[in-house]
Parts: structure tokens; C-alpha cells; sequence
């Protein structure tokens, strides 16, 4: 069961759902060209997805709600768990009115001792739907260096699925197929990513 909160959409048709991700710790410059180009997004009616992570994920939502637009928070949480992170938590309110949260899981994470936990693999998980979700996948970055850190996941996975993956800079410029960090996930994932798109676009 896909657990929803917010305005009813048409999940089916995903042409115009753009992905607006990045750093959680970017720089100012970073973090309001990631806002204009969520609000450009939604004056042109395309939905802005993203993570509801700090730094680019809200600075995008914040832009496509601005805008006018409509836009769709992915989240590793289950819905009867806080919003995390909690500062978010205002913007989650938001969203519900300008478009929903989409709860990937509905069981709480399991406690791990050590290593890469649950709630990580599933924030891993959370951005590899993103790129297998959006056609279009925008990684808001100064930098020309290497894409790196968690927005390599997701950047990773939409090129390897032929999707189109932009690099958006502070200047308004686009770059396509930026480098990226190469990742792979080494564990059996709870999402089957295309069975949930599926599912998601029965609802």
C-alpha cells in the first residue's frame, strides 16, 4: 500500500515531472538558483519532485509553490513517523496543498548496530525512485567537479536509465551528463522501483 497525503494527482503521466536535487549543505548562490528554477518549473506546468531533504530539495519545492506550480516530496519516512528532517516540517504543509508527500515505506526502519543503516539504504532507495520517477533530472551545482555524496545516486541511475540528467548551475547554464561518482547498491532493495511506479500510477 502506497500511503499518500495531500492533493489527488495524476501519477500516470510523469512527461512534465522534473527533479530538482542537490547538496544539502549548499551555498546561498546554490540554494537560490535552485528556487528560481523551481518557480521557472512551475510557470512552465512542470511538476517539481524531489526529497524534502534540507538545502537544493527545499530550496526547489519552495520555488515550484512560489511559482504557482504544483510539487511532489518522495520521502523515506513512514507516514505515521515524523517528517524528517523535522525542520521541514512546515514546508511538508506546504506541499499538501500544492501538490503531496509520497511515503515510499510503510513499516518503521530497522535498528542497525553498525555500517550503512536502514534509514540510509532507504534514503538511497528514496533517490533512485527519483531518477526511475522524473524524465528529467536536474542536479543544481556551481561546481563542475565530479557529482558526489547522496545526489550521486540518483544522478547515477537516471543517466544509466537514459533519462535526461542536467547539471544547473549559479549562472543559469546548463550542462548534460555531468560526471558523477559511480554507485551501485549492494543490498536486495525493499523498492522495486518500476513495480512501484506501477502501482503508484493505479492510484
Amino acid at each position: 500500500m502506497i500511503d499518500i497525503e495531500g492533493l489527488k494527482m495524476d501519477f500516470k503521466e510523469r512527461s512534465n515531472w522534473v527533479a530538482i536535487i542537490g547538496s544539502r549543505e549548499a551555498s546561498d548562490e546554490e540554494l537560490e538558483a535552485a528556487y528560481k528554477l523551481g518557480k521557472i518549473c512551475a510557470k512552465k506546468g512542470k511538476i517539481v519532485v524531489s526529497g524534502l531533504a534540507k538545502g537544493i530539495d527545499r530550496a526547489g519545492h519552495e520555488g515550484a509553490i512560489d511559482g504557482g506550480g504544483l510539487t511532489i516530496a518522495l520521502v523515506s519516512t513512514p507516514i505515521f513517523m515524523p517528517i524528517y528532517p523535522h525542520e521541514n516540517k512546515d514546508l511538508a504543509e506546504k506541499i499538501k496543498k500544492h501538490g503531496c508527500i509520497i511515503h515510499l515505506f510503510n513499516t518503521k526502519p530497522q535498528w542497525t548496530q553498525k555500517g550503512f543503516t536502514h534509514s540510509q539504504k532507504r534514503l538511497v532507495e528514496r533517490s533512485i525512485l527519483n531518477a526511475y520517477a522524473c524524465p528529467n533530472i536536474v542536479v543544481v551545482k556551481n561546481s563542475s567537479e565530479k557529482i558526489t555524496g547522496g545526489t550521486r545516486w540518483a544522478t547515477n541511475y537516471g543517466k544509466k536509465i537514459g533519462h535526461n540528467v542536467y547539471r544547473y548551475d549559479c549562472n543559469g547554464e546548463w550542462h548534460k551528463d555531468p560526471e558523477v561518482e559511480e554507485c551501485k547498491i549492494w543490498w536486495e532493495p525493499e523498492l522495486n522501483f518500476e513495480a512501484f511506479l506501477v502501482e503508484l500510477s493505479k492510484l
